[in-house]
């Protein structure tokens, strides 16, 4: 996470539970962010309050950490921060966890963040990560925000 009034960024902590070893596939595993639609006026064809601005990109990109989405009226954008390179897989040992760190350049706004990990809508069983929940102020800093619940 990051401090409030800090650019907001995440770390995704990627564990392996088990007792065997297991392997990561950076092309399953993807953020997405979801933003407050009505905070800003904004269309869209979702029928709820907020959007999917950053979705349907994985994290493996050929190993780049380069920014990765920007919209056509606003910029949603994130970046790999560490490692500095990403494999295609990654093997993880029994008990043993790799962290990938994001950070983001959003518009002022609320916004919801998840990371998934799977093979795509019919591939079977997707993990999905807890909700963090942040606000951007017109800074472009952030507030961690409480997830009811939590």
């Amino acid at each position: 996470m990051f401090k409030d009034g800090e650019q907001p960024a995440i770390t995704i902590r990627v564990e392996n539970i088990s007792d065997q070893p297991r392997e990561v596939r950076m092309e399953s595993l993807a953020p997405t962010l979801l933003a407050n639609k009505k905070a800003q006026g904004i269309w869209s064809p979702a029928d709820g309050a907020s959007m999917a601005v950053i979705t349907r990109a994985a994290l493996w990109n050929g190993g780049s950490s380069d920014a990765r989405m920007q919209g056509r009226n606003d910029t949603w954008s994130w970046k790999v921060e560490s490692p500095k390179s990403l494999e295609q897989k990654t093997a993880l040992g029994p008990k043993s966890f790799l962290e990938i760190r994001l950070s983001f350049n959003l518009p002022p706004n609320e916004y919801d963040f998840l990371a998934g990990y799977g093979g795509g809508v019919h591939a079977g069983q997707c993990i999905a990560s807890n909700l963090v929940a942040f606000d951007v102020k017109p800074d472009k800093t952030a507030v961690n925000v409480a997830v009811p619940g939590r």
